[in-house]
């Protein structure tokens, strides 16, 4: 019991009182988690690291080691907001909530359709996305009506930057600052890359690599791009059952299934 209790001890999250909030964003992944990251990481108040620390997707043990370098970092950065980006991460909210007074999630949701293309173009498989998009959104749904917790759709981030922008600072108590509108002259990069540099590789660091390209670009409208990859039948899941009613709870009415895709 002795040791149990010593392990338990130093695994356990202890919030650096420096720091004045402890901010996440969560979510599925493909649904823009990255480029919101890399839009406020302009922010002057923000500290966002470029990369996943999955802090609470590791081991509980390694918790309190992984917390302590990433509180040093946000003070050495001369920040005082920590604005972490793990998408899994929000399957953790309850906890997170019990160790952060005051925490935050932000949360953008996109159309499941497009998801599942972007997921299909990068794992090859047609149904992995669809998966995640249901399982991950329950989440968002049961808490998008918490004070906590702000659900935004990834399209309005693209059709109305400055409104959406504006709503999220404004979710975080900080101060919209218009250099956010010009996140993409200011080059974040990445999981750990030097350069920003375009590849068409979606897989391991090639992904990584195309990622880092894509978020520094100005921001771009990719909506409808499933139309191109998935059949009417590839979407069943999210054309009926809970798929549906969570479309739907996010505003994602469904047109009658057009499609260009060619089977081959």
């Amino acid at each position: 019991m002795e040791g149990i209790k010593i392990i338990s001890f130093f695994s356990t999250i202890k919030p650096d009182p420096v720091i004045k909030g402890h901010y996440f964003i969560g979510g599925c992944g493909h649904s823009g988690t990255t480029l919101i990251a890399n839009i406020l990481a302009t922010h002057s108040q923000l500290y966002v690291p470029l990369r996943e620390t999955r802090l609470f997707r590791t081991q509980k043990f390694k918790r309190r080691l992984r917390y302590n370098r990433l509180a040093q970092e946000v003070k050495s950065s001369g920040k005082s907001i920590l604005m972490e980006k793990t998408p899994s991460h929000i399957r953790n909210i309850d906890e997170i909530r019990a160790i952060f007074p005051n925490v935050k999630m932000v949360v953008p949701v996109r159309d499941g359709r497009d998801v599942a293309a972007s997921y299909f173009k990068r794992y090859n498989d047609k149904y992995r996305g669809i998966k995640a998009w249901i399982h991950l959104n329950e989440f968002a749904a049961t808490n998008m009506n918490a004070g906590d917790f702000l659900v935004y759709r990834h399209e309005d981030l693209v059709e109305e930057l400055e409104g959406t922008l504006r709503k999220i600072c404004d979710f975080l108590e900080i101060p919209f600052e218009p250099d956010l509108l010009n996140y993409h002259t200011k080059s974040q990069k990445w999981h750990g890359h030097k350069k920003i540099k375009y590849t068409d590789k979606r897989t391991g660091r090639g992904h990584d690599k195309r990622r880092n390209w894509q978020v520094n670009q100005p921001i771009f409208n990719s909506s409808g791009s499933w139309k191109k990859y998935m059949s009417p039948d590839d979407l069943t899941e999210l054309r009926t059952g809970r798929g549906l009613e969570l479309m739907q709870l996010f505003g994602y009415a469904q047109e009658p299934a057009e499609s260009n895709y060619q089977a081959t």
